[in-house]
């Protein structure tokens, strides 16, 4: 079966296939010259520093020729692909070479028309086998108010009166794809999704091309995705490269790296390449090409999916064909062979070609970005019994291969957060240590009131020192309170940083801070990053245990491990189950949950969550995301009271506030404009609230658990905002 380019400008089919047939459908977009941003030429409109790319055309380019010779794609036969490119100069030739010209330049009309045909084909192929979609993309792209949108070639054009709307919504997109019948979908989405005050005051919104059926068909049984980067952060490429980084990683492990072909598993004939494996090789193909140019910079992959399957196949392949009988030596070169030189050869003979071990079906185990870890051991502790033989010591051996340059303190003196003592030894510089405890301070968010940075007691600290730059993990115990929200805030100026803790009234909960300080010649040691995550200290409730585990075995592999690791054991589920005895590790059990797609195990005790505990705003949202996700099965009367039980509970959440775990932060957003497409007049009355909730997302920093932010203008009132406009209504 081959790809032949069709008289329909971008679109390559399969023409033995009948237009009917089920089939893989691919939409592919490499777009690195973007004529009205910054460099591309005489008609820039206002770009906000956007300017061009260097290699996304070659990657787009490079992933369609390996899927043109392949033939087939998950399994399935490839029937169509649509090809939008934008090539920069150097490359041209490639895109004549490997796609023949036969491609559509990728403007905003392009874009809408590829994915309409895209959507036809995948709802029209109703023949037997099974229907399969994928998406990629390679360019620029955004995140405004949660929601991820791409940008097309003409994006900003000045001429045009749609210019800043020339940019698709990625949310949208994936909630109209579910309901066209398809078995499988997958999107790899290589772009940035920055969101800067600087790029909202250019006005750009994303799209909605596709629509969502009124009368949906079955759902796919997974519709994986794969975001370069997470939210609110960069993806990179450098100009010469083979790719981007993003598809570097993606092309290689489609590709698979001998000797023993990784990430697939060669297992069975023929090789699978599960999405987890797919995942997890690619975040450490990343933190690979990241850690050559630059050891501060990080670019953390990002999966989600609805449902999410670390199982679900990507790619088959056929094993290389076994060697030939080797050319018998001529007598003279028979002479030449020692009696050692004859067994080492009648030994490699007989050793079979390296493969990986049978039974493993996600891959090997990789490290992401560099998140030390300051022991001897990663101490990824199974109590269900279920983890593969071998994937503990495999997780610690990984964990001290990247974390060994992180070195415990010893000598912290544990007297709570900003004694000078205990934080010099975690920061190693008076000039780093002295700025810090006299900047830092701990506010009451509901009262406005001062508390003593002390009441968080230091358990512990690591330190890393890499050129200009020191990591620092601070392990700290937060007391059992009354649900109060915390605002621990410290740097001056723009390297001001927070995050926002909670006092859980069950118990403590162990936090750990990650402080990140940089060097600049010109103005010495700034704060580049504050962040909090779970730790695990002693005398807690076991549930953060069990958290820190899926936190770290995705942090060193990937959600599919720990999806392998604590959500088939059901651990996750127990978590949510006994939310009366540590709420704040229920919230977050409920966001792994429903990051895998896992809603039976949900079941209805997110909205325990939200009826239970006022002072968290995280249950009232986590249920609307429930009911979002159960919505797009439903239909008719029942659908639509589940959207009036969703608006219900957003208006609760906007009434208790700004969201303490970052998840539910974008989940909040992405809820906002979910309702305001389903029940505009209703939506409208809660106007204020969202605005506020956009702000704090605006200010708000990536890369932890717990919500931060960063910035000069940031203040404990971005978390209580939401709640303080709905009163005055």
């Amino acid at each position: 079966m081959t790809l032949k380019p069709t008289a329909e400008a971008g679109v390559w089919r399969d023409d033995a296939m009948d237009p009917r047939d089920k089939g893989a459908h691919l939409l592919i977009a490499g777009i690195s010259h973007y004529p009205h941003l910054d460099g591309g030429g005489p008609r820039v409109g206002n770009h906000a520093g956007m300017g061009q790319l260097a290699v996304s055309a070659r990657t787009a380019l490079r992933l369609f020729a390996w899927l043109r010779d392949q033939g087939q794609f998950s399994g399935a036969p490839i029937a169509s692909c649509r090809l939008l490119i934008s090539p920069s100069p150097d490359e041209m030739e490639e895109a004549a070479d490997l796609a023949q010209n036969h491609f559509l330049p990728g403007n905003f009309d392009d874009f809408a028309s590829a994915l309409k045909g895209w959507g036809q084909a995948i709802f029209q192929a109703t023949g037997p086998g099974e229907n399969t979609a994928m998406l990629f993309f390679s360019g620029h792209g955004l995140e405004m108010f949660g929601e991820q949108i791409l940008l097309a070639r003409d994006a900003m054009d000045p001429d045009s009166p749609n210019g800043r709307a020339n940019a698709v919504e990625v949310d949208h997109l994936v909630r109209a794809l579910r309901g066209f019948g398809i078995s499988r979908a997958f999107l790899f989405l290589d772009a940035c999704r920055n969101d800067s005050s600087t790029v909202r005051a250019l006005g750009i919104e994303g799209q909605r091309v596709l629509k969502a059926l009124a009368e949906p068909r079955p759902p796919p049984t997974a519709v994986p995705c794969l975001k370069a980067t997470g939210s609110r952060q960069f993806a990179y490429q450098v100009a010469g490269d083979p790719a981007t980084f993003f598809g570097q990683g993606l092309l290689e492990s489609l590709e698979g790296a001998p000797p023993d072909f990784a990430p697939y598993d060669c297992s069975a004939d023929p090789w699978r390449l599960p999405f987890g494996a797919l995942e997890s090789r690619v975040r450490q193909r990343i933190r690979e090409l990241i850690a050559a140019q630059n050891a501060s910079v990080t670019q953390p992959v990002d999966p989600y999916g609805f449902p999410y399957s670390a199982d679900v196949v990507v790619a088959l392949r056929s094993p290389p064909p076994a060697p030939g009988p080797a050319p018998a030596p001529s007598d003279d070169a028979a002479a030449d062979l020692s009696d050692e030189d004859v067994a080492i050869e009648d030994e490699a003979k007989s050793s079979p070609p390296a493969r990986r071990r049978p039974g493993r079906s996600r891959g090997d185990i990789f490290l992401s970005r560099v998140t030390p870890e300051p022991v001897d051991r990663l101490d990824v502790d199974d109590p269900s019994g279920l983890m593969p033989a071998g994937l503990e010591l495999e997780l610690d051996r990984k964990a001290v291969d990247v974390f060994g340059g992180f070195t415990p303190q010893t000598d912290l003196d544990p007297r709570g957060l900003g004694d000078f003592g205990s934080m010099h030894a975690a920061f190693g510089h008076e000039a780093v240590t002295d700025p810090w405890v006299r900047s830092l301070s701990l506010v009451d968010v509901a009262t406005g009131a001062d508390l003593d940075p002390g009441m968080l007691l230091l358990e512990g600290a690591s330190r890393h020192e890499n050129g200009g730059a020191i990591t620092s993990w601070i392990d700290l115990r937060v007391p059992r309170g009354d649900g109060q929200a915390l605002w621990l805030q410290a740097g001056e100026g723009d390297s001001r940083r927070a995050v926002v803790l909670t006092q859980d009234p069950m118990g403590d909960i162990p936090v750990r801070l990650e402080a990140v300080h940089m060097f600049d010649p010109d103005n010495g040691w700034k704060m580049d990053s504050l962040t909090a995550r779970v730790a695990r200290l002693p005398q807690v409730d076991p549930a953060w245990d069990v958290l820190w585990d899926a936190q770290k075995a995705e942090q060193v592999g990937s959600l599919a491990i720990a999806h392998d690791l604590v959500l088939n054991s059901r651990m996750m589920e127990m978590i949510l189950y006994r939310k009366m005895e540590a709420p704040m590790a229920a919230a977050m059990a409920a966001v792994y949950l429903l990051r895998s797609g896992d809603l039976a195990a949900l079941h209805d005790w997110p909205r325990n969550l939200a009826q239970w505990f006022e002072w968290l705003p995280d249950g009232a949202y986590l249920w609307v995301e429930t009911l979002k996700a159960r919505s797009e099965q439903a239909s008719g009367d029942e659908r639509a009271a589940m959207i009036e039980q969703a608006m219900d509970y957003f208006r609760i959440g906007l009434g208790r506030g700004t969201p303490r775990l970052d998840r539910v932060l974008t989940m909040a957003l992405r809820q906002a404009a979910w309702l305001a497409e389903e029940t505009a007049s209703e939506s409208a009355s809660l106007a204020g609230g969202v605005a506020m909730l956009r702000e704090a997302s605006l200010h708000a920093a990536a890369n932890g658990v717990y919500v931060a932010f960063a910035g000069e203008g940031i203040s404990s009132a971005l978390v209580g905002g939401p709640r303080q406009v709905l009163a005055e209504l």
